[in-house]
């Protein structure tokens, strides 16, 4: 009976989310949950302060004018973003124009040398070069 009750204070002191503890997590979540709990709490004693003060309430004032401060911060936020992703855009655009005309132009190039190749029979072509080489040696 002695060594049951032992294991069990070993695995009840193994979750208790302490120092020694292996479940960190499980203290930071308790701490969330009571900080939760604390929000709500002051959530209630205000909305309880509010309908005391009555329909003029200061502390109401006071919230929406917080809130309205908080919605244009955001509104401001939001058109900078909106600005940031249309520049992006047309960035993007630009370049996708740019490729498309290089390769356009790597196209023309292509063709162009292939015919220009092709025109040549194999022997005059090399004998171009050899000539080339050969007159690049004697200087």
């Amino acid at each position: 009976a002695a060594a049951a009750a032992d294991d069990t204070s070993g695995v009840a002191g193994g979750m208790g989310g302490g120092a020694g503890s292996g479940f960190p997590d499980l203290a930071r979540a308790a701490n969330a949950v009571i900080a939760e709990a604390q929000a709500l709490e002051e959530k209630d004693h205000l909305f309880k302060q509010m309908r005391w003060e009555g329909a003029h309430s200061a502390t109401r004032k006071v919230i929406a004018s917080n809130i309205k401060s908080r919605l244009l911060d955001a509104a401001d936020r939001d058109k900078q973003k909106v600005a940031d992703v249309h520049q992006r855009c047309t960035r993007i655009r630009k370049n996708l124009e740019e490729m498309k005309c290089a390769r356009s132009e790597l196209r023309s190039v292509k063709k162009n040398n292939r015919s220009l190749l092709s025109s040549e029979p194999q022997d005059d072509r090399l004998s171009g070069l050899r000539n080339r080489f050969s007159c690049a040696v004697q200087m």
